[in-house]
């Protein structure tokens, strides 16, 4: 699908960069299934966003100044340090170079246009935080957390595994009656650091099948020998903390700032669309594939 805007052809890489970006946010709630199955709308979205960032792009072209030479330069400079190295860039070919530092130009004109745009959003108040604070207080809260250790062992192609599993059941009996977890794990786990103990974490930071276990845990309580896909553990669970919501002091400014980037995404939203009203767009299917064979 070929895509202009007031004359402009949008490039091919728009699309396909707003296509990876949509399918990455879709698939961190989808099933591969279900986003296989919303392909054709994260396609369609896909191509509305680089139409509406074609128009920023142009309306930014046209009322915004041009950007200082030295401002440019010192964009490119960080984007170096960033992502590359002087040496990389003193070997960099100048159509490269002039292609990044138009990007850059674009992009400091687009963040300017922005600032216009919600020169006036008001910033929320008080009242306001706290309101939303507590219509949504459900996604306030600090989340259950662990404290555990382990003792994790891989039997070798040449381990006689009934050898091996009555060496870990002669472990986690040493380590119900009372034995120090930590010596064990020194001695007998192939990841001893800290002799085992894994610190404090929450529901998301290991594998499913370790935490399966640990939740399941009552303080100082050892586990049966389970096994995950790094091997065959043995875990102690020392403390366990349950959620709790987050005072309000503590999330204050989070709250104020996703209200007040709301009110300004909203306003740019409405801005785009007063430009969609007098813009040209079209959209043309591409030309089969054996037409462009023939040509």
């Amino acid at each position: 699908m070929s895509i202009t805007v007031n004359g402009e052809k949008i490039d091919q890489a728009l699309i396909e960069q707003e296509l990876s970006v949509l399918r990455q946010r879709y698939g961190e709630r989808m099933s591969p299934e279900e986003l296989k199955d919303h392909e054709t709308q994260i396609a369609s979205d896909a191509r509305e966003n680089a139409i509406e960032r074609q128009l920023l792009a142009q309306e930014a072209r046209k009322t915004i100044p041009a950007i200082s030479q030295a401002e440019i330069d010192r964009n490119f400079s960080n984007l170096i340090k960033q992502y590359g190295s002087e040496e990389s860039a003193a070997s960099m070919p100048a159509e490269e170079v002039a292609r990044l530092k138009s990007g850059i130009s674009d992009s400091i004109k687009l963040e300017k246009l922005f600032d216009q745009i919600c020169k006036d959003v008001p910033v929320p108040a008080e009242e306001e935080c706290r309101a939303f604070y507590n219509e949504h207080q459900n996604e306030f809260q600090s989340p259950e957390m662990v404290h555990a250790s382990h003792i994790l062992r891989q039997p070798s192609r040449d381990d006689d595994f009934g050898l091996f599993q009555a060496a870990m059941m002669n472990i986690r009996e040493q380590a119900v009656k009372g034995a120090d977890f930590a010596q064990l794990a020194k001695q007998n786990s192939s990841c001893n650091d800290n002799g085992g103990d894994l610190g404090w974490f929450p529901r998301g930071a290991m594998v499913d099948s370790f935490e399966k276990v640990i939740f399941a845990l009552e303080p100082g309580q050892v586990s049966d020998v389970f096994r995950t896909e790094f091997g065959y553990h043995i875990a102690k669970l020392h403390d366990k903390r349950p959620a709790a919501p987050l005072q309000f002091e503590k999330v204050s400014k989070d709250i104020k700032k996703t209200i007040h980037d709301q009110r300004k995404n909203d306003e740019i939203g409405r801005f785009v669309d007063k430009l969609r009203e007098t813009a040209q767009i079209s959209e043309t299917p591409d030309p089969p594939a054996e037409s462009q064979n023939k040509a």
